[in-house]
């Protein structure tokens, strides 16, 4: 059932025939109907109108409500987002911890997320160098981690091995660092004279 605001318009033929009527009273009759239809036509159109503007206007008015409605906005799960962050590190061939933490601190201070800081350029250069002087410098501990300092040029340990200076038949130099060295050759060499190990 049409409802009468959104009843369809009123067809009025364009070019109304007035031929053939010779009558004057019923051309008068003709010309009323004619503008009774164009008049009622007019009438529904604008009530159409109106009642389509009134619509508008309601359905404005409830998107409106709809977005300023005191729902609070879902937030991201930052957990999750985290995950995807590391993910994204780490299928970018940053797997340490430090390395990642070098990011975490990066999407702190920018507030980007993991795969704008990866796509930004100039960002990554700085975060890039930080990341290198980061592994150079882990690279450097692990070098020298076991080494442990000797006495003597360099810490070379031929050279605090009294077997080595004996072999070549010299002395080392006679400094402090050589000084257990040279103890030891005279050790090993009065051991030698006497033929026999002092206890």
């Amino acid at each position: 059932m049409i409802k009468v605001n959104e009843q369809a318009d009123i067809e009025i033929p364009e070019d109304e025939s007035f031929e053939g009527i010779e009558d004057s009273a019923e051309l008068k009759t003709k010309l009323d109907e004619v503008q009774r239809k164009h008049r009622e036509a007019g009438i529904r159109n604008r009530e159409r109108t109106k009642a389509q503007k009134e619509r508008m206007i309601a359905l404005e008015a409830e998107i409106a409500s709809f977005k300023t409605s005191t729902t609070p906005e879902a937030k991201p799960d930052e957990k999750l987002l985290k995950k995807i962050g590391l993910a994204l590190f780490k299928a970018s061939g940053y797997s340490d911890p430090d390395e990642l933490a070098i990011f975490e601190k990066w999407g702190k201070d920018t507030g980007k997320p993991a795969d704008e800081i990866l796509d930004h350029p100039s960002l990554m250069k700085v975060v890039k160098a930080e990341i290198e002087e980061l592994r150079t410098s882990k690279a450097n501990d692990a070098a020298t981690k076991n080494i442990q300092g000797k006495s003597g040029a360099g810490g070379d340990s031929k050279m605090t091995d009294p077997n080595y200076w004996m072999a070549r038949g010299e002395n080392p130099p006679n400094t402090p660092e050589y000084r257990k060295v040279r103890e030891a050759i005279i050790q090993a060499e009065v051991e030698k004279e006497s033929g026999q190990k002092s206890l």
